[in-house]
């Protein structure tokens, strides 16, 4: 084979990979749940070429979603449907979703989502709507169990409510131990602080329920482990229980640096929705983390497989007097394991003492409208080892760290399907045995003129607004400002305004801002 044919078939392997990516893809909907009324469905999907989805239930096609846009329920610019409960037969509903690519090439494979199960209701003929009351300081096991009646204990309350049916805690102090009510409840049984409480009225105290599908809502969770070693607030029954946090505060009174603490354990198969988790090592594991704050944690952020982390905001993160090896997000795996199926959108990280994200053997992943600022004392970086699949880098902020493409030997960085875009980054270099083939490195801005890598690149001062007060939008004197690409899939920023759609910026912030700081940008443009 002469020359000219190698660099032909180089040329046409390159483009084959290029094209090969599937979309990535995970549901924002917690599974399981009774829909009595109209719900909006929806789906978090990225492709850099633009993605379509179709929805089917009971495996007949409903709807195909165009574009990304607002889902209220949410607070997220998804592919989301509208499900009308009463056009089915109160019962079980196999709904599925399907992500394709837009650019019609055969060789970018269709992703398909794992089913979700949901529960046609408006007939309310399924799970209970039954209420129980406990109060821990003047209740009686014995007593109805109404407002005017309450339990003493939880326990009476979980084991005396059916599925699907509510229990309200007056303020007082109680456990979440062995809480019985069996592992074939089908839906959600909520745990909630009455509704005239808030969260320092109704502590729960930390344990393993062995109790299936319980919703914890508006209330606090902890632990009071002041001494080293692990410590969970909540503990699974081996993968095989459910559960769903839901606007709760969830913290160790021990202390941040007491105990390597975190929200869930023994494999909880967790969903958090809204809240707060502080004073622990690392933040929850979960399949669908949705507009939490996280704060004053020593440890990991965000890691492992498996995960939406969405509309999520961070602050600071520090290791302090322990060993923790800190990292925004960590998708660290040994072969042949992988890290793989994780999104973080519209994620907010500040005052990090930590690795922004760290990794080795991470596919099939998306990192979008991601803002990071390390803490200016810390000597951090990003960094990326052994081979990495599929994963989107689109419209983050990294200004103040070193981003390394390293590794040696079998774990050189190497990159199959990998898109860099409309990216801020301080300096970028590989290091050891780390290679930039196959990465799609393209409209990215530097702060660093030296050590820049890719195409279409600008760099020098990105010209933030105000950073002393967290304004990480541009001025519009910014070489960042109106010189990013456009991406289908990602239509607006970090704070939900409009990217331009001819001439947006590089970084998480759209082009909705003025020379001191956010405006609101009037969404004519979708």
């Amino acid at each position: 084979m002469n020359r000219i044919n190698r660099i032909i078939l180089i040329s046409l392997i390159t483009i084959f990979q290029a094209q090969a990516a599937r979309p990535v893809a995970r549901w924002d909907v917690v599974p399981d749940q009774l829909i009595d009324n109209s719900f909006n469905a929806g789906v978090v999907a990225f492709h850099d070429k633009g993605v379509k989805v179709e929805f089917s239930i009971n495996s007949n096609l409903v709807y195909t979603a165009e574009n990304p846009t607002l889902n209220k329920r949410t607070d997220v610019w998804e592919f989301w449907f509208k499900l009308d409960p009463s056009k089915y037969p109160d019962g079980k509903l196999l709904i599925d979703a399907k992500a394709i690519c837009l650019n019609n090439i055969p060789e970018n494979p269709a992703y398909e989502l794992p089913s979700l199960t949901l529960y046609a209701n408006s007939g309310k003929t399924l799970g209970s709507t039954i209420v129980k009351w406990v109060d821990s300081i003047n209740g009686d096991d014995s007593s109805a169990g109404t407002e005017a009646a309450p339990y003493n204990t939880l326990v009476k309350g979980v084991t005396s409510t059916p599925s699907g049916g509510t229990i309200y805690l007056k303020a007082g102090g109680y456990s979440s131990q062995a809480l019985g009510g069996g592992s074939s409840r089908p839906y959600w049984t909520t745990i909630s602080a009455a509704p005239d409480l808030d969260w320092d009225d109704v502590e729960v105290g930390n344990g393993r329920p062995s109790t299936q599908r319980l919703k914890w809502a508006n209330l606090s969770l902890y632990t009071e482990n002041s001494s080293e070693g692990y410590a969970t607030i909540l503990s699974g029954e081996n993968g095989n229980h459910s559960v769903w946090v839901d606007n709760c505060k969830s913290y160790n009174k021990g202390g941040r640096y007491a105990a390597s603490t975190t929200l869930f354990g023994n494999r909880y198969v967790a969903y958090v929705t809204g809240g707060l988790v502080t004073e622990v090592a690392n933040g929850p594991g979960g399949s669908i983390i949705r507009g939490l704050k996280l704060a004053k944690i020593t440890s990991d952020a965000w890691t492992g497989s498996g995960k939406l982390v969405v509309n999520c905001f961070t602050e600071d993160i520090d290791r302090g007097p322990t060993s923790a090896h800190p990292d925004f997000h960590q998708s660290y795996v040994v072969s042949p394991g992988w890290v793989e199926n994780v999104i973080l959108y519209n994620v907010k990280g500040f005052a990090c003492k930590c690795q922004g994200l760290f990794g080795l053997r991470l596919r099939n992943s998306a990192f979008v409208n991601v803002m990071f600022e390390k803490d200016s004392g810390a000597v951090y970086n990003s960094q990326y080892s052994g081979p990495m699949e599929n994963v989107l880098f689109m419209h983050i902020n990294f200004f103040n760290q070193t981003w390394l493409w390293r590794g040696s030997g079998s774990s050189a960085y190497t990159a199959t399907d990998v898109v860099v875009k409309n990216n801020i980054h301080g300096t970028m270099s590989t290091y050891e045995d780390g290679s930039i083939d196959g990465i799609d490195l393209d409209y990215n801005h530097f702060v660093s003129t030296t050590k820049t890598m890719g195409d279409n690149i600008t760099s020098g001062d990105p010209k933030f607004a105000d950073p002393a007060n967290r304004d990480y939008s541009l001025q519009k004197t910014s070489p960042a400002y109106s010189t990013g690409a456009f991406l289908q899939c990602v239509p607006t920023d970090i704070d939900g305004n409009p990217y331009d759609k001819t001439a947006r910026n590089r970084g998480p912030y759209a082009k909705s801002t003025n020379e001191t700081g956010l405006l609101t940008y009037i969404a004519t443009q979708q």
